[in-house]
């Protein structure tokens, strides 16, 4: 897009009251949040600042055969002694992200700009007096603050200061302030950790701030002396990475403010929380008076991959190898989870919640009935295929980590009269902590074992192997179901509607075996058919009876991505009102006037999961599900067919526009939209992958490719395209 664009540039009225409030910075691994009222407040974190004691070791103890004879028999005990105990006299009870502390600056800001383009933030105080211009480094951790004021009143607040009592009782040590001629900051060790130094020091026009380690405090005070030495020659640098990562970026047009501020704002904060280390529930922004939520750790039930949704429509897919890095590095101790849990010597077992050592810190027995979190995990290799056609990550990275996934599925399920059958497994977080936790035949995970089968043998044919697990696979594929089927009982009361009679009592898909949706519930992992694994196309006669049950379960115990991902769901649909409604709705109730994003809403009448604004966790999966919602709502591919405006609601048809955004099959497109027209569609051909667009745009489409012009009243354009080629397609005047 054009780097000059004004769309790249937001504004800020201070005060910012607090974090929340705060304007982000960031490189991935080292954050910062810009806030502040009487003073400047800087809250510095890094993404790999943990407390990593109280691991609960996987072990043999925990193996499915024990598992599934204790919840057969509703042993809470048996249960109760396969999970590790913690050691209680460690004051933490399990590997946590810590909060890290800030700088203050002894100035009053009336405004800021963020210049996206550049990765910097503009500063002003209120007599106009001093101006500063913030920017993390692209690819180390140091904060740049440039400044025409040689005299900046600089205080170093350790979070110590804002919560002592429950440090200390993490067994922490006060922190060790120092303040000298070459730097000031404070070093913190850890029970068992290393130690950190977060230290600022002046150059020839500014401050930096950086936040490293070392394994003494001698040695952490040392290397942070030696990246702040020459931390102003990343100015430019920075610069340059942030042009660059805008000018692949698609520039989309739409007729809201608010909704374009969402997309580049939230593009902005996904490299700022992902290009340098894999992207984590809040990202590298920790706030300094609390512990973060849920550790700020690993959530791979939907929370880290809705961070990474954006990253293939924005053209940014390398912004995933940090993740596909960590797992890679977590590879061996995810096998041999695999091997502990399910006796396998070939498989792959991501848990739910883990460490950034890979190792699993939840609580709870159903942790290891959530198979589909390697799968899913998986999917998000197999999207960066999709999106790239790169055939040799597929070869090297990819597909073996979709086989491991699949080879514990394949360690469990059961033949029974002809068919397969998953005996039990977790459905995300459904009834979670009891035994109605687990189900026979899952439906979220009979769509992830659909999507590997599906994706495994493609991709086996393609290099031409494993003949006898693709023949397995193909069995498979006939024989395990693709969801589990609930079917209203003729003698239940059915609350009457229009529609009541059409679809309340047709079959649809059940959480798993017997089990409806009861209830509302915040995870939509029984639709996952429709997304994200993209199992079943929207128009399968089981689809729309389910999400009349969903609708009729209502968003009563929904949180943020809830809202986010069921804009996704209904994109896919093509109801661009109902995905507009979703997505408008988390922008009400999730965000505040700051532009922050928050997981629970201050507001009562829509959820009961509520929370003050103020106390409500800042996990950014949601506002990364928000930006995908926009990017569905504009282009997406279902059952391997590009739609252009498949889901565009009414509030916009009359202008929109997006240009080179990247979609399945290495294609970028651009397209407009005026007066509920499609008045223009470009496909640039990167690998010269088959093309397949489904006609939206006209009865009759005029074709244009290699300098000729073809006309087709065709509902689906099958084209095989060469590399480097430009496709234009446009309506035909009747």
């Amino acid at each position: 897009m054009d780097i000059h664009s004004d769309k790249l540039k937001l504004d800020w009225r201070f005060p910012l009251p607090n974090t929340h409030a705060g304007i982000l910075l960031g490189n991935g691994l080292f954050g910062v949040v810009v806030w502040g009222d009487e003073r400047l407040c800087l809250t510095i974190n890094r993404a790999d600042f943990w407390d990593r004691r109280n691991i609960r070791p996987i072990t043999a103890k925990m193996n499915l055969a024990d598992l599934r004879k204790y919840w057969l028999a509703r042993d809470d005990d048996g249960l109760a002694q396969m999970v590790e105990p913690t050691d209680p006299s460690i004051g933490i009870d399990s590997p946590s992200g810590l909060p890290m502390g800030r700088i203050e600056l002894g100035l009053r800001i009336a405004g800021a700009t963020l210049h996206m383009a550049d990765g910097a933030l503009h500063l002003s105080n209120e007599q106009a007096s001093a101006t500063l211009r913030l920017s993390v480094a692209a690819d180390q951790p140091v904060l740049l603050i440039e400044s025409d004021n040689a005299d900046l009143d600089v205080r170093c607040r350790p979070a110590w200061d804002f919560m002592a009592d429950r440090l200390a009782g993490l067994d922490h040590a006060p922190p060790q302030m120092f303040d000298d001629s070459s730097m000031r900051g404070w070093i913190q060790e850890l029970p068992a950790d290393p130690t950190l130094c977060l230290a600022s020091s002046r150059f020839s026009g500014g401050l930096a701030v950086t936040a490293v380690y070392g394994e003494t405090p001698e040695a952490a005070r040392a290397n942070a002396g030696d990246m702040l030495e020459n931390a102003s020659a990343a100015v430019e640098s920075t610069k340059r990475w942030w042009n660059g990562y805008w000018q692949q970026v698609p520039q989309i047009d739409l007729p809201s403010v608010e909704a374009e501020e969402v997309y580049y704002y939230g593009l902005f904060k996904l490299a700022g929380m992902s290009k340098e280390y894999p992207a984590v529930l809040q990202g590298p922004w920790v706030e300094e008076y609390q512990m973060p939520d849920c550790g700020n750790d690993f959530h791979f039930n939907v929370n880290i991959q809705m961070c990474y949704w954006p990253a293939y429509g924005a053209n940014a897919p390398e912004l995933l190898q940090p993740l596909f890095d960590k797992l890679k590095q977590w590879e061996p101790r995810l096998r041999n989870n695999a091997k502990l849990l399910f006796d396998i010597d070939d498989g792959i077992f991501l848990p739910m919640s883990v460490s950034d050592t890979g190792e699993w810190i939840g609580g709870y027995w159903p942790s290891f009935t959530d198979f589909a979190c390697t799968g899913w995990a998986a999917h998000l290799m197999w999207l960066h295929y999709r999106y790239t056609m790169d055939v040799d990550f597929l070869r090297d990275t990819a597909y073996p980590f979709m086989k491991g996934a699949m080879r514990v599925y394949e360690s469990l399920l059961e033949e029974e009269d002809g068919r397969m059958v998953l005996p039990f497994g977790t459905s995300a977080e459904y009834n979670w902590g009891s035994f109605q936790a687990t189900g026979r035949n899952p439906s979220f995970q009979l769509a992830c074992i659909h999507f590997l089968l599906e994706s495994l043998i493609s991709s086996a044919e393609l290099f031409d192997i494993d003949a006898d697990d693709v023949t397995t696979w193909k069995q498979l594929q006939q024989t395990v179901p693709p969801y589990a089927e609930y079917i209203q009982p003729a003698d239940k009361v059915v609350p009457w509607s229009p529609s009541s009679d059409e679809l309340a009592t047709q079959p649809r898909i059940a959480v798993y075996e017997g089990q409806d949706l009861e209830l509302s519930h915040r995870h939509h992992g029984h639709l996952a058919v429709v997304h994200p694994f993209d199992t079943l196309g929207p128009e399968h006669a089981v689809v729309r009876p389910t999400l009349y049950r969903w609708l009729e379960a209502g968003q009563g115990n929904w949180i943020a991505f809830s809202f986010a991902w069921a804009a996704i769901i209904y994109s896919r649909m093509k109801d661009g009102e109902a995905a507009y409604l979703n997505y408008d709705l988390w922008y009400r109730l999730f965000t505040n006037k700051y532009r922050g994003a928050i997981e629970l809403t201050p507001y009562t009448g829509i959820s009961t999961w509520v929370a003050d604004a103020d106390a409500s966790p800042m996990q950014m999966d949601a506002n990364m599900g928000a930006v995908n919602a926009i990017q569905e709502m504009l282009l997406h591919t279902v059952r391997g067919t590009m739609m252009v405006f498949p889901a565009i609601p009414k509030v916009w048809q009359h202008a929109v526009s997006f240009e080179k955004m990247r979609t399945e099959g290495a294609f970028l497109v651009s397209a407009e939209m005026k007066e509920n027209q499609i008045t223009s569609i470009e496909i640039i051909s990167e690998k010269g992958a088959e093309l397949r667009l489904a006609n939206n745009i006209a009865d009759e489409i005029l074709v244009t490719r290699g300098g000729k012009e073809e006309r087709t009243r065709s509902k689906l354009l099958t084209l095989q395209t060469v590399p480097g080629e430009i496709i234009t397609v446009t309506g035909c005047l009747p």
